[in-house]
């Protein structure tokens, strides 16, 4: 990618586009996607993006333009340039942008890409920060995230679209980061009321990423908690873990180590502590492996 301070010179040209062509749509979303990528391979990049101001340009034009593409841009840009650093979270994390994210989240106009972006940049500004965790249950936020989950379930139930793909994605990666690291309870009680809608995809569903983002979000959802683990069960959610879990070894045998991994945690988070769960699987002499 070359040396930093090429990287640096290369981020002040961009956020100058970016500021100065106002008129110039096209060039100022190229300007902007070219930053994320930049972004999202050097994490050096983040911190030259916070300390040279270019949060703050990012974040007025989100709130200035009216063009629901260039907002759909901007946040995906400010995600992959807050992504994993504390800094830039500190920054970014305040009631104007969660509201504005808000009202994304819940306008019925908007695309599926653009809720996507915004469920994104929340994950983001929520993971491993117990201050956002809570600012986005206060203000409606995470709410907004189940009521999407289960509009797109309705939709992947009937066909699989890509756009439909990616938001179920990012609204499972969202409230993952919602309710883990730390472990907040509150979160995880609300999140639960988008299990039904988790089950049913997953109970009709073979696409990798969508199963390895749900049993995410279960795993997150149930552990450490008994309640929640009840709530998944009622809705015949263990069942649907075991019945993925058999699905999984029938069709791709032990190759794909990484979502197997993921199905067993989300299983073991279902039962762990609940010595009626673990006794139905020694019932059924339930062996994934």
């Amino acid at each position: 990618m070359g040396s930093e301070r090429d990287v640096q010179s290369d981020l002040s040209l961009l956020l100058d586009c970016v500021k100065f062509q106002r008129g110039v749509a096209d060039a100022r979303r190229q300007a902007l996607q070219t930053v994320a990528t930049i972004c999202s391979e050097n994490e050096s990049a983040r911190d030259y993006v916070r300390v040279c101001g270019g949060l703050h340009l990012l974040l007025e034009l989100l709130f200035q333009t009216t063009d629901f593409t260039m907002q759909r841009v901007v946040m995906f840009t400010l995600a992959c340039a807050t992504e994993n650093n504390s800094s830039c979270q500190s920054v970014l994390c305040d009631s104007q942008l969660f509201a504005f994210l808000h009202g994304v989240l819940c306008d019925d106009k908007r695309s599926a890409d653009c809720h996507a972006s915004a469920a994104f940049l929340v994950g983001v500004m929520v993971s491993k920060n117990d201050v956002g965790q809570a600012m986005v249950r206060e203000n409606g936020i995470l709410k907004a995230l189940i009521d999407i989950a289960r509009s797109v379930s309705s939709e992947l139930l009937q066909h699989t679209v890509e756009s439909s793909l990616r938001l179920w994605e990012s609204v499972m990666a969202a409230m993952t980061n919602c309710m883990s690291n730390p472990v907040n309870e509150e979160n995880q009680r609300f999140a639960s009321q988008a299990f039904p809608a988790v089950v049913a995809v997953m109970n009709q569903s073979t696409h990798r990423m969508l199963i390895s983002h749900s049993t995410s979000f279960i795993a997150a959802c149930c552990s450490n908690n008994d309640r929640n683990q009840t709530r998944l069960n009622l809705v015949g959610g263990l069942e649907c873990l075991l019945a993925s879990i058999q699905r999984f070894l029938s069709t791709s045998g032990d190759s794909d180590v990484a979502l197997l991994s993921s199905l067993l945690n989300s299983l073991a988070s279902a039962v762990a502590g609940n010595g009626e769960y673990k006794s139905r699987l020694t019932a059924i002499q339930w062996r994934p492996i």
